[in-house]
């Protein structure tokens, strides 16, 4: 917003930023200036067609210079507009009518790639890979999660970069970042080849119609589905961002619709992302018992957001009963693909609990053998994917200890005698 605001010559601006030794920068890139200085207060600096901007507002400032004392917004407004020039008001707590809100101050992706091609003499597509991980970070973020990351891991990667970020800078107001990291994970091949075809249209296919803007995992619990969520972030190098309604309902009247719409335009703000909705049918299902209204709003605040949503969030949806979805929430247009997750079928459980003892460096002996009969034996159609996890694990924990037993050595007790004392 702040660049058609630029572009239109409004000449009192308001912009948001935790970033404010970068306001210049950023506003000179943005606008084509080669020049954007901090405005002092003196109208007489003004030149045609220039751009200023101040921290805070001036005509409002408690530390008022005798250039500012005398400044009212009328007056300043009045100035900037006969100059067909901008003043870029930067973090004011209560706005003025006359200043327009353009919201957030991007930080644009053109200087994120400049700092690792420049600076850190990565090349251009490598830059372009690691940039899909610093989606919503500003510029002096971007700074310390590279630093940061090379210290930890010794290498940069899109995937050590989301983590660093999850450790290190605070979430937005009604979503939490999730670790994408996981033990073992078996994707679906429906899922493997949904990612495969649709991978290059979310991350850089620059027609947004062909975008990818949701799918829905249904079935019992334990099958995947949260794992699922995990493992699309992770293959394409993205931060994943859990949805927390406890954060955005409120008791006051009106709230609830503005937090939501707040935390929507923090995950736009955060692409490119995978935003989760885990058990969707438990945010959206009460419309019927909810006499206020308010499930209703934000029910079509969220349709809304899915249908017009331009930014590269991809919404993934997880439930138990798909029939307790609203039927807007799922249809075509806002969610591309609904893959059904019923567990593994007795042919599928021993090589899922081969691959999961393979990660703690085990062997299948012949008790874990007969353990994988057993599991199979207990199952007719599908069994929960975290059921089997859990034998396994079981099961690592038993040899283990064993092991552990048989290396620590026994202390010998020794009494003293009272009478030798």
């Amino acid at each position: 917003m702040i660049d058609l605001a630029l572009k239109a010559r409004i000449p009192l601006i308001h912009v948001h930023t935790t970033d404010t030794v970068n306001v210049s920068k950023i506003l000179r890139h943005i606008s084509g200036k080669p020049e954007v200085k901090r405005w002092d207060g003196e109208t007489s600096s003004v030149s045609e067609g220039s751009i200023f901007y101040c921290i805070s507002d001036p005509c409002v400032s408690t530390k008022q210079t005798p250039a500012t004392t005398e400044l009212s917004h009328e007056g300043v407004k009045s100035h900037f507009e006969l100059k067909q020039s901008s003043l870029v008001m930067v973090n004011v707590e209560n706005i003025h009518s006359l200043v327009f809100d353009a919201g957030e101050l991007p930080t644009p992706k053109a200087l994120k790639l400049r700092v690792l091609t420049q600076d850190l003499g990565q090349t251009k597509t490598a830059a372009e890979d690691l940039v899909a991980a610093m989606g919503g970070l500003t510029l002096s973020e971007c700074d310390w999660a590279i630093r940061l990351t090379h210290v930890q891991d010794q290498s940069l990667t899109r995937t050590g970069i989301a983590r660093t970020r999850k450790k290190v800078f605070p979430p937005k107001p009604g979503l939490e970042q999730v670790d994408t990291d996981q033990g073992f994970y078996l994707p679906p091949a429906e899922l493997t080849e949904w990612l495969q075809k649709e991978a290059h249209f979310f991350l850089t296919e620059p027609d947004k119609r062909l975008r990818p803007k949701g799918i829905l995992f249904g079935g019992p619990p334990g099958t995947g589905k949260t794992a699922g969520a995990k493992h699309i972030a992770r293959t394409l190098g993205v931060p994943l961002f859990r949805y927390d309604a406890s954060e955005v309902k409120s008791k006051w009247v009106g709230e609830s619709e503005s937090n939501l719409k707040r935390t929507l335009q923090a995950a736009a703000h955060e692409a490119p992302c995978v935003l989760l909705l885990d058990e969707v049918e438990k945010q959206f299902n009460a419309l019927s018992m909810d006499h206020s209204g308010v499930t209703t709003n934000l029910l079509s605040d969220f349709l809304w957001f899915l249908q017009e949503n331009e930014s590269r969030v991809l919404v993934v949806m997880t439930t138990n009963g798909k029939h307790a979805i609203p039927a807007p929430l799922i249809r075509p247009g806002r969610i591309d693909r609904h893959l059904e997750m019923n567990g593994l079928p007795p042919e599928e459980i021993w090589p899922f609990m081969k691959a999961i003892l393979d990660t703690y460096g085990l062997e299948p002996d012949t008790h874990f053998q007969q353990l994988g009969k057993e599991v199979q034996k207990t199952v007719k159609e599908h069994i929960p994917q975290a059921d089997v996890e859990q034998r396994v694990i079981d099961y690592v924990k038993l040899v283990k200890a064993k092991v552990a037993a048989t290396e620590t050595p026994k202390k010998k007790l020794s009494f003293k005698s009272k009478a030798a004392n």
